[in-house]
């Protein structure tokens, strides 16, 4: 299995697609007879549970962010982590005009167009950042926290809120829902609070 990094393929240019390294690792793959299952990851490596290398998101992405911050997960302290964009801006053209969901679905189609010829499946991770590592924020066991106070997730949940006619839903967050580090018999059940 390899992640095929969103960060190394598109790292060029927004609609710029380098497969040469997937391609050379492929054809290593096919003259041993084996079979090569590949993860489309568009989300940053390094600096989090389990990362042993240090991919990050294209630079035209990193670009768009740091005009917007509010593209990447925000705690409710504010804090940002860069590791993966916010779903709350999926369908705002955001990315130079393409929303982030038209990016991914350009870069898959990418993928299928470079026509590898080899036995494949794959699977494309979402990672979800509610256990930022890097900074010092999570540590194992901790339930992580939910990242939603960007201003699309903000905005998504107030839409959400105000079509099922329950507008004070949309005012923020989830309450007493713990924090990074604490532990999950610490923490109320989220069921009984909100269900």
């Amino acid at each position: 299995m390899v992640d095929a990094w969103w960060g190394l393929v598109e790292r060029d240019g927004s609609l710029n697609y380098n497969w040469e390294g997937y391609a050379e690792l492929v054809k290593m793959v096919e003259k041993h007879g084996l079979k090569l299952q590949v993860v489309l990851s568009f989300h940053q490596c390094g600096g989090n549970v389990g990362d042993s290398c240090s991919t990050p998101l294209p630079p035209w992405v990193l670009e768009e962010i740091s005009r917007d911050p509010d593209l990447v997960y925000t705690d409710k302290q504010g804090r940002r982590n860069p590791e993966y964009l916010s779903l709350g801006c999926d369908s705002v053209p955001v990315l130079r005009g393409r929303t982030p969901i038209r990016a991914y679905s350009d870069y898959m189609r990418s993928f299928r167009e470079r026509k590898f010829k080899w036995g494949w499946d794959f699977v494309g991770e979402l990672r979800y950042q509610s256990y930022p590592e890097s900074n010092g924020s999570w540590k194992f066991p901790g339930v992580g926290e939910f990242q939603c106070y960007d201003k699309y997730m903000r905005a998504s949940l107030k839409a959400a809120a105000e079509a099922t006619g329950n507008e004070d839903w949309g005012k923020g967050g989830p309450h007493g829902s713990g924090h990074y580090k604490q532990e999950h018999e610490f923490v109320p059940d989220m069921l009984d609070n909100y269900c």
